[in-house]
């Protein structure tokens, strides 16, 4: 991953219902992050192995954490017949030189998202929203869809950030897991 200049390693972790974990290696800093459904913690790991204590994260990161994985819980296509959503076809745009349905999604709370949608594959190959609190605008590409444990899963994705880049993430292995105990989402005990 590069996230503003910088290249790390990251591992994360996702659970059914709602538990997110994430492991990010930097040359001189390692940093752990969870949420177990409820609350949330992080942790700094110096380059020597000193290991900081862990700290509450904040309710924007808690937010964050919630939004950006949402889609891997409940992903609002999956029950719009249940009125949480309304969905509109708000035509087609070109996306990495193929064409791509736009669909709009809106949540009852106003809140709305772009998804582009391949019209040969039909594979999400797009997303966008404006984040409601700072009002900077969020489009993330993927590309590079391959299949993994019988799911097509993008390998590369680049997340711009009112137009510009502002991480790229390339996978190079993607593992879907049966069982995952809950302690790794719980803080350590320090």
């Amino acid at each position: 991953m590069t996230l503003d200049g910088k290249q790390s390693t990251c591992v994360y972790y996702l659970k059914r219902p709602n538990k997110v974990g994430m492991e990010m290696a930097y040359p001189a800093v390692a940093a752990v992050m969870a949420y177990n459904g409820v609350v949330g913690w992080k942790q700094a790991i110096m380059s020597n192995g000193e290991r900081r204590p862990p700290s509450p994260i904040t309710e924007s990161e808690t937010r964050h954490i919630i939004e950006d994985f949402e889609g891997s819980f409940a992903d609002s296509l999956l029950d719009y017949e249940k009125g949480h959503v309304q969905l509109r076809l708000a035509g087609r745009e070109s996306v990495l030189g193929s064409d791509a349905y736009i669909l709009e999604i809106t949540r009852q709370d106003g809140a709305t998202e772009r998804r582009f949608i391949d019209i040969k594959s039909y594979m999400e190959v797009a997303t966008s929203h404006r984040d409601a609190g700072s009002g900077v605008l969020y489009k993330m590409i993927r590309d590079d869809f391959r299949r993994s444990g019988g799911i097509m899963v993008p390998f590369h994705e680049v997340l711009y950030r009112d137009g510009k880049v502002f991480m790229e993430t390339t996978c190079t292995k993607v593992r879907f897991l049966s069982s995952m105990d809950d302690s790794v989402f719980e803080k350590p005990q320090f």
